[in-house]
């Protein structure tokens, strides 16, 4: 009976020991847990070892697990290795898949340290669960090797023992849209929505990812746009917005941008972070000065809900851009005054850019020459392109002679080769253009911005034959596989075929498009904006949808009866047989809307054409109305038959 009840003492007391124990484990976590939440990493980490060492427990999964988070929060790889030691330790522990994917993202995607990631892997018994392949894929992804990504991706599919998730469709798709491989990317968003599977179709993460790689992509806004719509109300996040407004911004569309961003604040109301401010300044300024007002509301808004947003580099590089696109010149330059970072390179090559837009050669030499003056900045290729192309558009070309003699520039070869072939071009001087792309690919890899400066040129002065070449040289280059070629291409296309139209050779146009279409190649559509009465309007080439389409189309007539008896001739280099471009439309809805003498105001997505430029030129002399637009690339006010650009397009 003495025996027997000194054992049930002794297991009495194990088990009080044991809950002791484990009332003490719980402790710990839970105020780790709250330090962690603070984002106060030692703390959590001196709590871990206090356990350990003053207590003399061994922690319990949980507090492994809250350790592991605060050394992937503080980056302390001695931490880690110290860490990774005890877990190896611990039998009980280690083969965890929770810990194992902690371990996994700790060293690959906290420290960087892939190979180690990789080694951890490598150890882990056959077959280990895919979330812990995933956690690799997002090293790879987040230390610039997205196609080591792609490569464990196919090769988890080859082997066929685990079957993909959430997790490694979503680090599938990201490194997709990393690589700019849109058509991979693609193929694996369609196979999760034919596959059905709900626990993919609902989870906010897989779609914001899909929807932000499509939305790269630019041309699959309405699947964006379904897929958005797909996520209920309640379980929309920041980040799922934000992807859908960068779609629209892509895509073109930034009125919808601004709707969106309106929309989610009317239904959750819900005060926008810094990024929502981003893209809006970014929407803001693709629509240009017919957004002038939102610009400043979205801008007062940021002050009011976030005004150390105001003290961001970020925000405040993002409003100067959008002042100075929507054409209000003094705010962009009140804003950037009051920027204390003077070594700001982005806040000048931005300030810079504000007035090379507005085709104010000289106001940008004078903010180089101060650049050069009050900062230790040394000018970077965009801002020496940035002010010799504002000194080539302004007829400064002397000026830009002198740049080159009295600063160093130290450009890499490519940004000197582009700056002289764009300045030959512009001199007609073709041949002198092409003998320097050849002599330049002796020893590098072809430049579409050189081609594309000579085209440009090309197609103003209707030269086919220098076309013709350009694009025999571009499709024996056969280096359409990169995305900027290929979008390059499309322009190079549509260009050529115009031209080809305009002589009269309908097969070799023909053919051009047909070319086009076998490479699954589309130009992005031309969109003008115009803002009548506090309203704005759109308009693609040809457009039929606005409520207005017969009185404009009557006024269309109207014009070119005008022009014509004005002596303008169409540009058919520029405009095919019997369309409408944008612009007309936007300017003809313009005219029967407004006031005899009030000033026009539009925005392009695309640079002008020569034909609507010499249209806007006479109608601001025959309809006595100022004309302020904008397009891609700068801004152009037309005035009594003159435009500001002096006709340098």
């Amino acid at each position: 009976m003495i025996c027997l009840r000194l054992l049930t003492s002794t297991n009495d007391t194990f088990q009080n020991d044991q809950q002791i124990t484990s009332n003490l484990c719980r402790e710990y976590g839970r105020r780790m847990k709250t330090h962690l939440n603070r984002a106060e990493n030692d703390r959590v980490l001196s709590l871990f070892d206090e356990l350990i060492q003053k207590h003399q427990i061994k922690p319990t999964y949980m507090n492994y697990l809250l350790a592991m988070q605060a050394i992937t929060g503080s980056k302390q790889r001695i931490e880690a290795d110290r860490l990774h030691d005890l877990i190896e330790q611990d039998d009980s522990i280690r083969n965890g898949t929770q810990v194992q994917r902690g371990l996994v993202y700790m060293y690959a995607v906290a420290l960087g340290d892939v190979s180690h990631a990789e080694k951890l892997v490598a150890a882990m018994p056959k077959p280990t669960h895919i979330s812990i392949f995933a956690t690799l894929m997002t090293g790879y992804i987040r230390h610039g090797t997205p196609e080591k990504a792609v490569e464990l991706f196919t090769k988890i599919e080859n082997e066929g023992q685990l079957t993909h998730d959430r997790f490694s469709y979503n680090a599938m798709i990201n490194a997709c849209s990393k690589l700019g491989d849109y058509a991979r990317g693609k193929e694996i968003v369609d196979r999760i929505l034919v596959n059905n599977d709900p626990h993919l179709l609902q989870n906010t993460n897989l779609i914001t990812t899909m929807i932000d790689m499509l939305g790269k992509a630019g041309s699959h806004l309405q699947q964006c746009i379904q897929l958005f719509n797909s996520i209920q109300l309640e379980k929309r996040t920041p980040s799922l917005y934000n992807a859908m407004m960068k779609a629209y911004n892509k895509s073109a569309v930034p009125k919808e941008t601004l709707a969106l961003f309106e929309q989610r604040i009317d239904e959750q109301s819900y005060k926008p972070d810094r990024i929502h401010f981003l893209l809006v300044f970014n929407a803001c300024a693709k629509i240009g000065r017919v957004c002038l007002k939102d610009a400043h509301k979205y801008y007062q808004r940021m002050l009011n809900d976030l005004r150390p947003c105001a003290r961001n580099s970020h925000c405040r590089n993002a409003a100067i851009d959008m002042f100075g696109k929507c054409a209000d010149l003094q705010m962009a330059r009140s804003i950037f005054e009051t920027n204390q970072d003077l070594n700001d390179i982005v806040s000048w090559g931005t300030i810079l850019n504000t007035y090379a837009l507005h085709a104010n050669g000289r106001q940008v030499l004078h903010m180089f020459e101060r650049m050069q003056m009050e900062t230790e900045i040394k000018p970077n290729a965009q801002i020496y392109s940035t002010v010799l192309s504002a000194c080539s558009h302004s007829g400064l070309l002397d000026e830009a002679k002198k740049i080159f003699l009295q600063y160093k520039i130290e450009l890499p070869e490519l940004w000197k080769y582009i700056t002289i072939i764009d300045a030959l071009a512009r001199a007609d001087r073709f041949d002198e253009a092409l003998k320097m792309i050849e002599k330049y690919e002796l020893t590098n890899p072809p430049s579409i911005t050189m081609y594309m400066s000579i085209l440009s040129r090309a197609r103003r002065c209707g030269l086919v034959s220098v076309a013709e070449t350009i694009v025999r040289r571009l499709e024996n280059l056969n280096t359409f596989r990169s995305e900027d070629l290929k979008v390059a291409y499309v322009l190079l296309g549509t260009l050529v075929s115009n031209l080809y139209n305009a002589q009269g050779r309908r097969e070799d146009a023909f053919k051009i498009r047909q070319l086009m279409r076998d490479k699954q190649m589309k130009k992005m559509p031309g969109l003008t904006w115009i803002e009548i009465n506090g309203t704005l309007h759109e308009f693609y080439s040809n457009d039929r949808r606005h409520s207005q389409t017969d009185e404009i189309y009557k006024e269309v007539a109207c014009i070119d009866d005008e022009l014509e008896k004005d002596g303008h001739m169409v540009d058919n280099n520029s405009v095919p047989s019997g369309s409408v471009h944008s612009e007309k439309l936007a300017i003809a809805l313009a005219l029967i809307s407004t006031s005899s003498r009030s000033s026009l105001v539009l925005t392009k997505n695309l640079r002008i054409c020569p034909d609507c430029h010499e249209m806007l030129k006479r109608l601001s002399k025959l309809r006595n109305r100022k004309i302020v637009f904008r397009d891609s690339f700068r801004y152009h006010e037309f005035d009594d038959g003159q435009c500001s650009c002096g006709d340098i397009l």
